[in-house]
């Protein structure tokens, strides 16, 4: 017996036969003749095969179509919008004083600008004297603080020791109001108890800053602040309570730090050499690390230094009893282990260590407020020692506060600017609010509370306030905060001020762009003629009778570039004539020579033609031609009957031109789709599709019946073969009778 595998399109099966020996008797080449015999017997088999991938090719002709026609409903849908026929043009008659854009859909009109008393300015706020102790050896920005504190002319940093952490935590569900950081196990929030909105805690909800209110045992009782303000109570177990409700994907950033930080690290033994340095953060505070391996923990202690090492790095060691096993550099964070310790450690067993850490940081807080278009912003900030100015100003420009703070070497001194203009806050209150520490005693910022009376100030340039710009139009004197505006979608840009009198009022007119509303008829009309013109050629296509789809056989006796060429004839004319795609373009034909009925339309131009557009000549065709003299003078006498012509109304009876075409189109989608079927469909659920299915079952069954018929075919011969052995085995047994 011999195996053989027969797989088709619904899966495979396998069909054990006999092992044929043939044409040992007879001589004759029985595998050929059967061959022959099969190929003939193929032929109607052949034929179905072809009217399948007939049926197949047609199938993705009309989903070629569909695809051709989904685009172009997308594209009649655009020519719905009121957009693309109030198009808009806008002058000012003097762009020294203000300039203007107008979005499409914007009310005609002019409008009056006589007088601008003052343009919108950002607050900004400078230091009062340079940072630099020294002015020829000025602050270097990108060290850390904790280093170079000495390098400030005031270097009493208000240093404090804790472990920095950060997390973020993304709301999972609506309406929560608790989130819970992660501490470990003995880690506990610090407070420092200012009277400042800060605690040594920094909350964002989706990037914007949180008041916080360090909550203590004795205050549970303690009611929200009276303020629709965001404020969250946060307790020293890490837990967070907000007085607004958080929502679903609502991400929640906290920077925050605890009495301790803990760590752990390990060293690994490779090939016998063993690592002997981990890193942890820097800026450390000396006497505050512990490391623990096993059971055993081990506190560092200082290295007294001579006065000739004051500038090196601060370091100390980890003893044991009087030997040393360990250094850390507490600048830079890290701990080196000694060899004999290290060897001790790793025995032939141990290729790991693990090494659990408690730390402190040298940092420091400082919080700054805004008052803005959006409200009151705040944000907290937590600076570690190993901070450098400009990331601590990089972390103020990111922020929600829109401010930009910079540092200018040449002065010496820093900037606060707000990156909107406009006056959000009191009219006599600051619009940046600064609290009393690093911004103040080390960048020598002035401090501006919330109760900074501004009139009661001196006169001084360390501060500028912002305010809104002043203006009068069309005879109403209003304010904005900045001086770009928009009113009826007029998009107006105060460029200069202008006293009432001292020069001509600026007139802003905004008119219909006859133009480009033109060049957008044109297109539509242009992008619809192409549509057409790629249907009608799949109608008029040439159908070629006698190339019918190759077979297996038949591609095998041409070549490459025959069988594409053959291929192109067979597939020329599927759609030919295709009652379909012809009733779409009868009914679109007929749709653009209907009359729109619409009791705002102008009379004299209810149709396409009346404005210039008409179909071709070609009855046949639904390609439509554009007489443009007669369309630019149908827009410049009426471009709202324009619009109403091609969108017309709300109701079906007064329905312009684009939404017949739409719906033409989208009933001949669904009459396609219903025959050719889509993607994500099974072949049961459309015409075509039931009817491949039909063809794969019959060629399934033709293909059995053959391999039935070959079996027999082989039965036959072989009883031949077996008659033609025994006739001459018989005439062999008589020969010898006669020898």
């Amino acid at each position: 017996m011999r195996r053989f595998d027969r797989r088709n399109g619904k899966g495979s099966e396998t069909i054990m036969v006999g092992v044929r020996v043939s044409g040992l008797a007879s001589g004759m080449d029985i595998d050929s003749i059967v061959s022959d015999l099969m190929k003939a017997e193929r032929i109607p088999l052949t034929k179905i095969e072809k009217e399948k991938t007939l049926l197949e090719w047609k199938r993705d002709a009309y989903r070629e179509i569909n695809k051709l026609l989904f685009d172009f409903q997308n594209e009649l849908f655009e020519f719905t919008r009121t957009q693309n026929y109030r198009i808009r043009s806008v002058t000012s008659t003097n762009e020294d004083f203000v300039t203007a854009t107008v979005a499409n859909g914007a009310g005609t009109g002019t409008y009056t600008i006589s007088e601008i008393t003052r343009l919108a300015k950002a607050a900004t706020m400078k230091n009062a004297e340079g940072i630099s102790a020294d002015k020829n050896h000025k602050v270097d920005v990108n060290k850390g603080l904790y280093f170079i504190s000495d390098s400030f002319k005031n270097a009493d940093f208000e240093w404090k020791q804790g472990g920095l952490e950060s997390e973020s935590i993304k709301i999972n569900h609506d309406n929560r109001k608790v989130v819970k950081l992660n501490l470990k196990e003995g880690q506990t929030l610090q407070n420092n108890e200012s009277d400042s909105f800060s605690t040594d805690i920094s909350i964002k909800v989706n990037g914007k800053g949180i008041n916080v209110i360090f909550k203590t045992s004795e205050e549970e009782g303690k009611s929200w602040p009276d303020t629709d303000e965001n404020v969250a109570f946060v307790h020293s177990d890490g837990t967070i309570e907000f007085k607004n409700t958080l929502n679903i994907n609502d991400v929640v950033e906290v920077d925050y730090v605890v009495n301790e930080k803990k760590e752990t690290r390990t060293l690994t033994k490779k090939d016998d050499k063993i690592q002997n340095t981990i890193q942890i953060t820097g800026a450390l505070k000396e006497g505050s690390i512990n490391i623990t391996i096993g059971d055993t923990t081990f506190t560092d202690e200082p290295i007294i230094r001579d006065g000739n090492e004051q500038n090196g790095s601060r370091m100390g060691n980890f003893k044991r009893g009087e030997e040393v096993i360990a250094t850390i550099n507490y600048d830079t964070g890290q701990i080196t282990f000694t060899d004999h310790f290290l060897e001790e450690q790793f025995t032939d067993e141990t290729e790991t260590l693990h090494i659990d850490i408690t730390s402190k940081q040298n940092y420091f807080t400082f919080d700054l407020a805004t008052h803005t278009s959006e409200g009151k912003m705040y944000e907290n900030f937590i600076v570690s020692g190993t901070t450098s100015l400009n990331s601590v100003m990089n972390k103020v420009n990111n922020s929600s506060l829109g401010l930009m703070m910079f540092y200018d070497s040449f002065t010496d001194q820093v900037t606060l600017t707000r990156t909107e203009t406009g006056k959000f806050n009191d009219e006599d209150k600051s619009d940046i609010i600064i609290e009393k520490g690093f911004l103040t005693d080390i960048l020598r910022f002035n401090e501006f509370t919330e109760s900074t009376n501004l009139s009661e100030l001196e006169e001084s340039t360390l501060y500028n306030d912002g305010h809104n710009a002043e203006f009068t139009i069309n005879g109403l004197k209003t304010e904005r905060s900045s001086n770009t505006f928009t009113i009826n979608g007029v998009s107006f840009t105060l460029k200069n001020t202008m006293e009432a009198g001292s020069a001509q009022p600026v007139t802003i007119s905004v008119n219909n762009d006859n133009e480009k509303l033109f060049e957008t008829i044109k297109g539509f009309v242009d992008q619809y003629n192409e549509i057409v013109e790629k249907i009608e050629t799949k109608l008029n296509e040439p159908y070629y009778k006698s190339y019918e789809p190759l077979s297996d056989l038949e591609r095998e006796e041409l070549t490459e570039k025959q069988q594409e060429k053959w291929e192109e004839m067979a597939r020329s004319g599927l759609l030919r004539r295709d009652p379909f795609l012809s009733s779409m373009i009868t009914q679109m034909r007929s749709a653009l020579y209907r009359v729109v009925n619409n009791n705002e339309l102008n009379p004299q131009m209810t149709s396409l033609s009346a404005i210039g557009i008409k179909t071709t000549a070609d009855y046949q065709s639904a390609k439509l031609q554009i007489d443009e003299n007669k369309l630019r003078e149908a827009i410049e006498k009426d471009p709202e009957s324009i619009e109403l012509l091609f969108r017309g109304g709300s109701t079906e009876g007064d329905q312009g031109i684009i939404h017949q075409l739409r719906e033409i189109v989208k009933n001949t989608r669904d009459r396609i789709q219903s025959r050719a079927g889509s993607a994500n469909m099974t072949e049961q659920q459309y015409t075509i599709g039931r009817q491949i299915s039909n063809y794969e079952d019959r060629i399934e069954r033709f293909e059995q019946r053959l391999r039935q018929l070959e079996d027999r075919y082989y039965r036959q011969f072989s009883m031949m073969e077996k008659a033609i052995m025994q006739s001459n085995n018989q005439m062999m047994q008589l020969s010898q009778f006669f020898m």
